[in-house]
């Protein structure tokens, strides 16, 4: 989410309806409390200004982290870098400077951006992509919200669930770069999932990698809660593959697919209205 320090001009005082201003950062950061987040990355375009007031606020805060952030924005498209102050330059073609300089050591990628979930406009295809090419990024969700005090903000949708060993900066990104995340597309309050892989009494967790030298049926686990009555769609190599009804919660539910090197399976969850979960691949080499 951004602040007054760059975009985020949809705020307004109560009672003022038509007047909007710049959201400060507190009142980003009460709009991630009142959601019940365990962390918010703050994310102004080209700046880390914002990270002086993140550094004072978080004096106060006992249950919420704050990520610093910043949106790398150029004229190619955007991205979040995580866990620096560090000013990233956005200047690409500026002596010779390339994208490639800036991804070097990407760990996530933004799949499900605001609302926008599905679709020609939609991350989804394009995260696809970038595995099918034999790259390995977890995918994460972020709200993009620009107005968290005027009643239309969407904080905390989606959600970025995050297996880590503590609620600190540094274990949020190993957790990111472990693979084992998963998104809840419409909120906090969404479905639990997760996937696992076994074969050859090998068994890996979501994220993780599982070592064959040939094609042959693994079995996969799909572990739910709060998703009765939902569908869970597994996904190999970008293609639906199969689908299986989840009839209660919580629910472990196995399923064999064949697999084969250079493979990768991940899962959505899918109620009548759409994705209500994206799970991170596991991966086949």
């Amino acid at each position: 989410m951004p602040t007054r320090c760059s975009d985020a001009f949809e705020c307004h005082d109560p009672g003022q309806a038509e007047a909007t201003r710049g959201c400060q950062p507190w009142e980003v950061v009460e709009a991630a409390r009142a959601a019940r987040l365990d962390f918010l990355a703050i994310t102004d375009h080209n700046t880390t200004s914002h990270h002086a007031d993140l550094a004072a606020l978080q004096e106060g805060l006992h249950s919420l982290l704050l990520l610093r952030g910043q949106e790398l924005t150029t004229f190619h498209g955007h991205a979040n870098v995580y866990g620096t102050s560090t000013p990233v330059d956005f200047r690409l073609g500026f002596r010779g400077r390339g994208m490639g300089e800036v991804m070097r050591d990407v760990a996530a990628m933004e799949v499900v951006n605001g609302p926008t979930i599905e679709g020609p406009t939609a991350g989804l295809g394009f995260w696809h992509g970038r595995l099918n090419e034999g790259h390995r990024i977890t995918a994460i969700g972020g709200s993009d919200d620009h107005a968290a005090r005027s009643g239309r903000g969407r904080v905390g949708r989606p959600t970025t669930v995050v297996w880590a060993r503590e609620l600190s900066e540094a274990a949020l990104l190993d957790g990111l770069r472990s693979g084992r995340a998963y998104i809840r597309a419409r909120g906090a309050e969404g479905p639990v999932v997760d996937l696992s892989a076994s074969w050859g009494g090998r068994h890996v967790a979501m994220g993780g990698t599982l070592d064959m030298d040939r094609a042959a049926a693994v079995g996969l686990r799909i572990d739910t809660a709060r998703a009765a009555g939902q569908t869970a769609e597994l996904v190999r190599n970008g293609a639906l593959v199969a689908s299986v009804l989840v009839a209660s919660s919580p629910a472990s539910v196995t399923h064999s697919l064949a697999l084969q090197p250079g493979d990768w399976v991940n899962l959505r969850l899918r109620d009548a209205t759409g994705i209500t979960a994206i799970s991170n691949p596991v991966y086949i080499r």
